[in-house]
């Protein structure tokens, strides 16, 4: 005889006594209470008082033939507690599965849980059994298929063990079944499961969201609020670690955080949390005051890390803007504080914003028109400071970047220097003329010894020349020294020797003022 066969023989000898007591046990439902969403459940410990197929009270068939165990179908193994409990089979093409009719629907969008005991029999009915599971599902037919709320791993084990399952909800439900589930795992043997002692209660879990606030990093401010959305008041709250006891936390570390709320009921939810830490860093460049002693420099920051939005001082913490620029600022060192949306604060200290040096004027260096019909007056200008290069102004007339302005005549003139950033220095200076006619004159004698007086062979020029060269040549003709720079004269020396005193000839050549090609030749006396 196989399990189909069997579940036949138990239906007829038994039909007209479910009716009995089905009948009966619909009318003591109102007899049933519901604490809260607490559902209760009847004959959780699946007791009968008769051995057969005729399921417990409060439970039906909901596919095939459930078994009253022990006895049926060559299952023999002990109750977990009581007389009677349920033994259930799958196969690809077989299912059974038993209901109950709750006295209160479950609920949509609320949690539960319920608890049981399991074992698994390697062998059903003579049939290998390839291991054991269990599933519950919800229905508001007995004709539906049902939709699983919770599913076992699959049960190795045939002692019994409890297990608790905790299930949510989409929808109201008003039957609850349950029984073995087919996978693809066994592909065609079956699957069965020995089920015992159900919890009293359908217990609604509370369900519960934490929301969490980082540290600040490397400190003690982190927080926790965690609230219930469904359940059964008052609750109890537990943080580990901390021990604490109230539904919101404070001055937490970085870490992670286990939180249990257990309702008036005994069911307890259980969520982890993890406390980060807001670090804040900062990118901050500057702009330097564009000239000394201004103050438009400037301090940009950017920001990372931390929760916006972001307040900044530069005044240590007495104001605070939104904008991360700091402008109108002078050269020197300032310290920055940074807080983010949660008061965490970044402290950049010592920032410091550099200026160029001041402009100087160290040398104005006038040379004096050299005779009376030319114009060849010059400031030579020493500058430090600034940003170079330099350009320079003589009386409003920009001369570029040589800090020598030559072509000048008699008179007063005003110059100013600017640097690449158009920062400026300026002075004033005076060209004076001599008065004389243009010429060049050559001395007949020098006497390079040394004492200062007379040590240097060179042209002494009152005329606005052009094309100079002044050559000096030894006894046998030979050239011994070259200039053609008025203002560049000769030592006394060749190659870095010194000569012997006597007679050299020297010749010079330039363009005068009027244009004219001049030669001028003559001797000259070295003095030892």
């Amino acid at each position: 005889m196989n399990k189909p066969e069997c579940s036949r023989l138990y239906k007829v000898a038994t039909k007209h006594v479910c009716a009995l007591l089905l009948c009966f046990c619909l009318s003591l439902s109102g007899l049933y209470r519901v604490s809260a969403q607490d559902i209760e459940l009847k004959n959780p410990s699946l007791e009968t008082k008769v051995l057969s197929s005729m399921l417990p009270d409060g439970w039906k068939r909901f596919e095939q033939s459930p078994d009253v165990q022990p006895g049926a179908c060559g299952i023999t193994q002990s109750p977990y507690a009581g007389n009677t409990y349920i033994g259930m089979m799958a196969s690809p093409d077989w299912s059974e599965r038993i209901v109950q009719e709750l006295v209160t629907p479950l609920q949509a969008n609320k949690t539960y849980t319920v608890s049981f005991k399991l074992a698994y029999p390697p062998e059903y009915f003579s049939s290998s059994v390839c291991s054991g599971s269990f599933a519950i599902y919800g229905a508001n037919e007995l004709t539906e298929k049902g939709e699983i709320l919770w599913k076992s791993p699959a049960i190795m084990h045939q002692d019994w063990k409890p297990y608790t399952a905790v299930f949510s909800t989409t929808k109201a439900y008003k039957y609850f079944i349950t029984g073995p589930y087919m996978d693809t795992i066994c592909h065609n043997a079956y699957r069965a499961v020995l089920l015992d002692d159900f919890s009293p209660y359908m217990r609604e879990v509370p369900q519960i969201i934490v929301q969490a606030r980082n540290s600040c990093k490397g400190e003690q401010t982190g927080s926790a609020t965690v609230r219930v959305k469904a359940g059964q008041p008052p609750y109890r709250y537990r943080w580990e670690p901390g021990n604490f006891s109230d539904s919101i936390v404070k001055n937490l570390e970085k870490g992670t955080y286990k939180v249990t709320v257990t309702g008036a009921n005994g069911a307890a939810a259980t969520t982890f949390v993890a406390i980060g830490e807001n670090e804040l860093t900062a990118d901050v460049t500057s702009s330097a005051p564009i000239c000394h002693g201004d103050t438009n420099g400037i301090i940009k920051l950017n920001i990372s890390g931390g929760v916006s939005p972001y307040a900044f001082s530069i005044d240590g913490g007495v104001s605070y803007q939104d904008e991360p620029l700091f402008e109108h600022l002078k050269a020197g060192n300032y310290d920055i504080e940074v807080k983010d949306g949660f008061n965490c604060i970044l402290n950049v200290n010592n920032f410091t914003i550099t200026e160029p040096e001041p402009m100087e004027i160290t040398a104005a260096n006038a040379s004096a028109v050299s005779c009376s019909s030319v114009k060849n007056g010059s400031v030579e200008l020493l500058v430090t400071g600034g940003v170079s290069p330099y350009i320079y102004e003589i009386s409003g007339q920009s001369r570029g970047y040589d800090n020598v302005v030559s072509g000048l005549d008699a008179g007063d003139y005003i110059y100013r220097v600017y640097d690449q950033h158009n920062c400026y220095v300026e002075g004033e200076t005076v060209i004076n003329k001599e008065w004389r006619d243009c010429a060049v004159f050559m001395p007949n004698a020098f006497s390079p010894n040394g004492d200062g007086m007379n040590d240097i062979f060179r042209a002494k020029v009152h005329d606005a020349v052009t094309e100079f060269r002044m050559a000096v040549y030894g006894r046998w003709g030979q050239l011994i020294f070259e200039s053609r720079n008025p203002n560049v004269g000769w030592d006394g020396t060749e190659r870095g020797s010194g000569l012997p005193a006597g007679s050299y000839l020297w010749v010079v050549t330039y363009t005068d003022s009027k244009l004219q090609e001049i030669q001028q030749k003559g001797t000259l006396v070295l003095v030892r």
